[in-house]
């Protein structure tokens, strides 16, 4: 820990500002000393080193370090939002996340390097080898609040052409410590943001594996990570006889995206196809929904009659899981959404649609009339099937 007198806040100004005190030029010495009376006249600061960190906040950034940590939220570990949306502010929650022995102060500058980092933004810092560094280090803690903090910071590091893959193997890593639960979500939201080109097979393991936790939230979200990793699996058996089973979940939004799976590994197996038809009976619209959306994929030409009947539903076919906490402490829910509009007749037409490849033409939907452009869609819809009905294939 550091007490900055005069003297010592000049050095350091100097120092940080590329150049040697003793042999500069008199105006930058009086630069320096002007700097650091003005840092003075503000109250001196007692903040730690950065060991072992290639960013060195000189006095001046260790002032405004201190100051942002009189303004974090003990309660939420946050900053003020007007904090974490600055740029020049990323390299010091860098520097706090790394160096602070208070959890609300790490947790707090976790989340603001989440908000000021990102991999693609030009308004935002590029993640290095520091961020990564004290990421790495914070995944290692024993409170689960930054270890969540940490795990969403990584995902910054972790996506785009230019991931570090040091971090994501680190990640990966933790699924042994967390198989099931709050802290198997937490894993499955870091990873399911890499690209396929880091996708290995441990990481995919962690996906694969997480449909066997006993929590419905965690396999659903395992499932749709696979379904968005699609590509990537290499036991399409093995995990398309996972979404059979799980096809007859009792959770709405386990079942669901486990028809939604089917429609990207099922190919033309004849139990897949079974399945993602019968899901089409199911009790509930979001079930329904994705089962119309698996059999556009599937090419399923035959299934557009069950279908017709699913155009003129006025049902809503969005789900939610909830009661559960997050890692974070928070209470958590996983939303499940049937189609663009939230309607279980929008995903109908938009199979038939696919199906009918480009014949059905459907309008662009105002946002303000949805229910005014569903019902012209439909009606467009019924007129189309009434033409070509009976071309249509029996089986």
């Amino acid at each position: 820990m550091l007490h900055f007198s005069v003297r010592t806040t000049v050095l350091a100004l100097v120092l940080g500002s590329g150049f040697v005190f003793f042999g500069c030029s008199k105006d930058k010495e009086k630069e320096a000393v002007k700097q650091a009376a003005e840092v003075k006249a503000e109250g001196t600061v007692d903040m730690p080193d950065a060991k072992g960190m290639n960013f060195q906040p000189n006095a001046a950034q260790k002032k405004i370090a201190h100051d942002l940590v009189q303004k974090v939220d003990k309660q939420n570990w946050r900053f003020p939002p007007q904090e974490t949306n600055k740029k020049t502010n990323a390299k010091l929650f860098t520097y706090l996340a790394g160096t602070s022995e208070q959890p609300e102060v790490v947790g707090a500058a976790l989340q603001g390097m989440y908000s000021s980092y990102s991999s693609h933004s030009k308004r935002k810092a590029k993640p290095d080898e520091d961020f990564s560094a004290v990421v790495i280090k914070r995944l290692q803690s024993e409170d689960p609040r930054l270890v969540a903090r940490a795990l969403k910071a990584a995902r910054t590091a972790m996506t785009g052409k230019r991931a570090d893959e040091k971090l994501i193997k680190t990640v990966v890593a933790l699924g042994d410590e967390y198989p099931a639960g709050p802290g198997r979500y937490a894993l499955i939201d870091a990873l399911r943001v890499v690209s396929s080109k880091n996708r290995t097979e441990p990481l995919m393991s962690i996906f694969v594996s997480s449909l066997d936790a006993p929590e419905p939230y965690v396999k659903s979200y395992a499932l749709q990570a696979l379904y968005r990793a699609s590509r990537s699996i290499k036991d399409i058996d093995g995990v398309k006889a996972k979404a059979l089973e799980l096809a007859k979940h009792a959770d709405v939004g386990v079942r669901g995206r486990a028809v939604e799976l089917l429609g990207a590994v099922g190919n033309d197996d004849p139990k897949a196809v079974a399945a993602v038809t019968a899901a089409l009976e199911d009790p509930h619209p979001y079930v329904r929904s994705e089962a119309a959306e698996s059999l556009a994929r599937l090419r399923r030409k035959e299934a557009i009659p069950k279908l017709m009947k699913m155009v003129d539903s006025a049902e809503r076919n969005r789900y939610s899981l909830s009661v559960w906490k997050t890692l974070d402490g928070e209470n958590g829910r996983l939303h499940h959404e049937g189609s663009a509009w939230g309607y279980e007749r929008d995903a109908a037409m938009n199979a038939i649609r696919s199906l009918s490849s480009g014949a059905l033409k459907l309008e662009r939907i105002n946002p303000k009339q949805i229910e005014a452009g569903l019902d012209a869609n439909a009606k467009q819809t019924r007129d189309w099937y009434k033409k070509n009905a009976g071309k249509l294939p029996a089986k």
